[in-house]
C-alpha cells in the first residue's frame, strides 16, 4: 500500500514540474512541498497583490497534501481560486521550482507563453517584476500575443532587461 501512495504522490508532484523527480516517501514529499511552497508563497502574495498572504501545506479532505492560498486567517483551496489567482499559484509555483532547483545546479531558463493572459493590468506589472527579478539569475522568456504586455514589460523594466521581437 505505501508503494502505491508514494507512487500516486511523486506522479502527482511529476506534474507540477518534472525538474523534481525525485520522491522517496510521503514524508519526504510533504517537506519538498513546504520548501517549494514556502517559496512559493514568497512570490504568491506579491502576483496577488496582498489579495493572499501567502500559501501553506495542508490536507484535502482525501487527507492528501496540498498547497492552499491564506487570505486574511482563511485557508483557500486550489478550487476556491479564481482563474486568475490559479494561474497566479502556477506562477509562483514554477518560479519557485527554478529557484530551487538552481540551489543546486546550473542556471537554466524559464520559459512562459502567454502566462498573463487572465492577469489583469496590475498584476500583469507585478508578474512582470517578479521574473524581472529571477532574470538576475536566469535567462526569461515570455512568449505573448497582447501588445499590451511588451508595453508594461517596456515602461516598468529597464531597456537592457528588454528585448522585443514582434514576429
Amino acid at each position: 500500500m505505501r508503494d502505491r501512495v508514494t507512487d500516486l504522490l511523486c506522479t502527482k508532484f511529476r506534474a507540477i514540474h518534472p525538474l523534481w523527480i525525485t520522491c522517496c516517501s510521503v514524508h519526504g514529499y510533504i517537506r519538498l512541498l513546504r520548501r517549494v511552497g514556502h517559496c512559493a508563497s514568497e512570490h504568491f502574495s506579491p502576483l496577488t497583490l496582498g489579495s493572499f498572504n501567502g500559501l501553506v501545506t495542508d490536507f484535502n479532505d482525501k487527507d492528501e497534501p496540498v498547497l492552499v492560498g491564506l487570505r486574511g486567517g482563511e485557508k483557500v483551496f486550489v478550487e476556491g481560486l479564481s482563474s486568475g489567482t490559479r494561474d497566479q499559484l502556477y506562477l509562483a509555483l514554477r518560479l519557485a521550482s527554478l529557484e530551487r532547483y538552481m540551489d543546486s545546479a546550473e542556471s537554466m531558463p524559464f520559459i512562459v507563453d502567454d502566462i498573463l493572459v487572465d492577469f489583469d493590468d496590475a498584476r500583469s506589472e507585478a508578474a512582470l517584476r517578479e521574473m524581472s527579478d529571477l532574470s538576475k539569475k536566469a535567462q526569461v522568456i515570455l512568449f505573448t500575443h497582447h501588445a499590451r504586455v511588451a508595453e508594461q514589460a517596456q515602461a516598468i523594466l529597464s531597456e537592457e532587461m528588454t528585448t522585443i521581437h514582434n514576429l
